[in-house]
């Protein structure tokens, strides 16, 4: 395992303060955050999503950005409050369910996410953060269903996830990683 990686993961690198969301929308954030979620259930078995899904919950109350959370804590403090940050709002209705987040996150740090936790999770997620891209949609089933899921199709959804990222977040912490492994 590389231990290098995981001291990345104790600190935000996109999102360090709350000027670094000056360019955001909320619809680009939800659509981050859900990229995460579906990168925390593809690898929920490693070590470092447990460590970075810990140290992403550790935060109290999502109530700040801070250099110290990890990009995806700061950008769910946003989505939870993203009436205080001067964020671009494109699509009404967006909301970032913190509480199922954190049940979502512990399952996984505790190795107990069902196959039907999951399901709901996912799904809710995808309603929560109002998730209306296809491809999205299509993630997050090939990530739900991971085990049974076809080489091609996961080879497919892992470059989904990298060129989303490498495109829209190229600096955020699980961007690093994920360039190291694809």
């Amino acid at each position: 395992m590389n231990l290098e990686f995981l001291e990345e993961l104790t600190e935000s690198r996109m999102f360090r303060n709350s000027r670094d969301f000056s360019q955001s929308s909320n619809k680009m954030l939800a659509n981050l955050s859900m990229i995460a979620i579906l990168v925390s259930v593809i690898y929920r078995n490693h070590s470092w999503i447990k460590k970075y899904l810990e140290n992403t919950i550790d935060v109290g109350d999502f109530d700040h950005v801070r250099s110290g959370n990890t990009d995806l804590a700061n950008i769910i403090t946003v989505l939870k409050n993203f009436s205080e940050y001067k964020i671009e709002v494109s699509t009404a209705g967006i909301s970032f369910p913190v509480m199922q987040f954190r049940q979502f996150a512990r399952e996984i740090i505790n190795g107990n996410l069902s196959r039907g936790d999951c399901y709901r999770y996912l799904y809710a997620f995808e309603g929560y953060l109002k998730i209306s891209d296809l491809e999205l949609k299509n993630a997050r089933r090939s990530a739900f269903d991971w085990e049974s899921t076809s080489r091609v199709e996961k080879r497919a959804l892992l470059r989904y996830i990298a060129g989303y990222l490498n495109s829209v977040a190229p600096t955020m912490d699980l961007t690093v990683w994920y360039k190291k492994e694809i």
